[in-house]
């Protein structure tokens, strides 16, 4: 069977320089194990799938789909919901999130949520949701990666001036998704390299153009130390020209101009955490431990405040919008 959209193939596990790191889920206290065996059994679990849709006559409401992905490629839709603010989106979806949940779920072993969000909705904190008064965040609670729904779409006019482009011919669409696919193989292969983009030892730069982007190496992972910073004009579409430059792999902080917080130690970490994976499957079970031990109160985790993943495996689309509603 096909291996769940977002979740690299087994064959692509690799045990970090010095031997094998354990994978553990931090919150419940799971047995550690092998990165290999890890990524071969995720290979096998279903996981949940929201898509949010912005509403192009309103656009701040969102239609959200709520579905279970099986091992095999099938995709099970559970729940749809349309005119959503949103503030309204965590409570209004909390019933369908938490029956997708039920469906992949094993003890010990929360199954990842993966959202597919549109370029000017990337991002959408969806990972700091509670689903309940008494609830730990979503990211807390389980891997949380984003995903970019438009990714095939050229840059509509409000992005014009941020991707120097207006609209993108047939063929630069098809070397787009090659380089995507490159880039994704590479990652999940050999170790990855960790690129800072937008901060240099604290100072706030520029993105690098879409063409700088597309010549980095194929190792690169970028890291946004400042995501939400808006010091530049192209800032709004920092995520989306990071997907534009073919990237499926890419870590951010979102910026709330945290006085206390430390550019050098979230570069230094990030890049460890990034370069340390042994492969870029094992980054959303490392970024969810993050997460869980921010939320433990854990001292060490200190820098991985509003951290977020984009996790977007080129080789597997997006359910369309015109499938069948199947009771699972």
């Amino acid at each position: 069977t096909d291996e769940p959209p977002g979740l690299a193939p087994a064959r692509a596990a690799r045990a970090p320089v010095g031997g094998p790191a354990p994978v553990h889920d931090p919150a419940v206290g799971a047995e550690p194990a092998h990165p290999q065996a890890y990524a071969l059994d995720e290979a096998l679990r279903p996981f949940a799938l929201l898509e949010l849709v912005q509403r192009g006559w309103e656009p701040d409401r969102c239609d959200g789909r709520i579905s279970v992905a099986r091992p095999d490629g099938e995709v099970v839709r559970l729940a749809e919901a349309e005119r959503l603010s949103l503030t309204e989106l965590p409570g209004a979806l909390t019933g369908p999130l938490a029956e997708a949940f039920r469906h992949c779920d094993r003890p010990g072993r929360p199954a990842v949520l993966q959202v597919a969000l549109p370029r000017t909705l990337l991002g959408l904190p969806v990972d700091g949701w509670r689903l309940g008064a008494a609830d730990r965040p979503l990211g807390a609670e389980r891997p949380v990666v984003v995903r970019c729904a438009d990714r095939d779409r050229g840059p509509g006019a409000e992005e014009f001036e941020a991707f120097e482009v207006f609209e993108k011919e047939p063929f630069e669409v098809d070397e787009e998704q090659r380089e995507r696919e490159a880039r994704w193989r590479w990652v999940h292969v050999h170790d990855s390299r960790p690129e800072v983009l937008d901060c240099d030892d604290g100072l706030r730069i520029p993105l690098p153009s879409l063409d700088r982007l597309r010549g980095l190496s194929r190792s690169a992972v970028p890291i946004l130390c400042r995501y939400g910073d808006r010091r530049f004009e192209d800032d709004t579409a920092a995520l989306a020209r990071i997907v534009h430059g073919g990237f499926g792999v890419a870590l951010w902080r979102r910026w709330r101009g945290q006085k206390d917080a430390v550019c050098g130690e979230f570069h230094r970490r990030a890049g460890d955490t990034v370069a340390g994976a042994g492969g870029a499957e094992r980054l959303p079970e490392l970024v969810y431990e993050l997460r869980a031990g921010l939320c433990a109160g854990r001292a060490e985790t200190y820098w991985a405040d509003g951290i977020a993943l984009l996790y977007d495996d080129p080789h597997r689309p997006l359910p369309g919008s015109d499938e069948l509603l199947e009771a699972p």
